[in-house]
């Protein structure tokens, strides 16, 4: 192995440690629909969650803006009328998935255009978990700059918190459209 092979494996393997998703706060992003309760995470140490970078980053940018407007109208038919309905989550993308949909038989907006990926992870038809996104500017998110390391994020947040679900350390109630820790807790769930 030459020189630069090994620097680059070693540059590999340290972005690979750093981009890990540690511990991280499961949050309520948005309970005020009532059909679906939309949570997000935040990263351990941080202030803001992911979903809300995604909005502060698209939601005024003029280039973007008919791709935004599409998903937020995505998010609050889910919330008002749909509910998490599987038509919504036709793009998946190992354990997540990104919005929008690439089509919505019943929707006539054209979502196969759309530049921008969210990515999230849909509990139960009353329970969706929004991370965050960018611009998918390649034929695989792998490749897109923009998205490459929020879609490497979405995977292992979805990982954990379906990990959570299947040991019981989150208990999901569809009916209350709510997810809640062991402890009762359904506001912030600490997932390590």
């Amino acid at each position: 192995m030459t020189a630069s092979n090994k620097k680059q494996k070693n540059n590999a393997q340290n972005f690979e440690l750093n981009s890990k998703v540690n511990s991280f706060i499961l949050e309520i992003f948005d309970e005020g629909f009532p059909l679906v309760t939309f949570y997000t995470v935040k990263k351990e140490g941080e202030d803001v969650s992911e979903t809300e970078k995604f909005v502060r980053r698209f939601y005024q940018h003029e280039e973007f803006k008919e791709d935004y407007n599409q998903i937020a109208y995505l998010l609050q038919l889910m919330g008002e009328e749909e509910g998490a309905n599987d038509d919504f989550f036709t793009r998946h993308e190992d354990e997540a998935s990104a919005l929008p949909p690439k089509k919505v038989y019943f929707l006539d907006i054209p979502f196969h255009t759309n530049r921008l990926r969210l990515y999230c992870v849909k509990v139960c038809d009353t329970v969706v978990v929004l991370f965050n996104g960018g611009e998918k500017s390649a034929q695989t998110a792998q490749q897109s700059p923009d998205v490459q390391a929020k879609f490497r994020d979405a995977k292992r947040f979805a990982q954990k918190i379906w990990a959570e679900i299947q040991d019981q350390q989150i208990e999901v109630d569809e009916a209350r459209h709510c997810l809640k820790s062991f402890d009762g807790k359904q506001d912030e769930i600490i997932i390590y």
